[in-house]
């Protein structure tokens, strides 16, 4: 199974990691970059997100006060065609202003703390890509 995101360069504040792509429209939407529109467009992927994509419960490995923690980052299974596909329209409307995005995959997330049918919730391996 290999495991993709789409990530820009900006970093979460929480996470230090890159944010991937449903975050990234979600903060430069807030800030006003997309028309209306696209605004729009937006909004409606978010909402089909929500009613199609699980939310994790659990994210986090049970407390190891030896090992330095590493937050988790989700991934979409390359199985879940349909989740990428809007993923990829976000792609798509964000690079049209400009924004950078690169798409990761790997065969390792790292220690899967969720999963769905669609995605995994993972704390990186100290060599996983983010």
């Amino acid at each position: 199974m290999r495991y993709v995101r789409f990530v820009v360069a900006v970093r979460s504040s929480s996470s230090d990691k890159h944010l991937e792509v449903i975050r990234a429209a979600s903060h430069y939407d807030d800030e006003g970059l997309f028309s209306v529109e696209q605004s729009a467009e937006i909004r409606e992927i978010f909402k089909w997100f929500n009613q199609h994509l699980p939310r994790p419960g659990r994210t986090t490995r049970a407390r190891n006060a030896g090992r330095k923690r590493q937050k988790p980052v989700s991934w979409f299974k390359d199985s879940a065609e349909t989740h990428l596909e809007r993923a990829r329209r976000l792609v798509e409307l964000l690079e049209s202003h400009g924004i950078v995005v690169e798409m990761i995959t790997t065969e390792r997330p790292g220690y899967i703390v969720h999963e769905d049918e669609f995605q995994v919730v993972a704390e990186p391996f100290a060599d996983t890509s983010e």
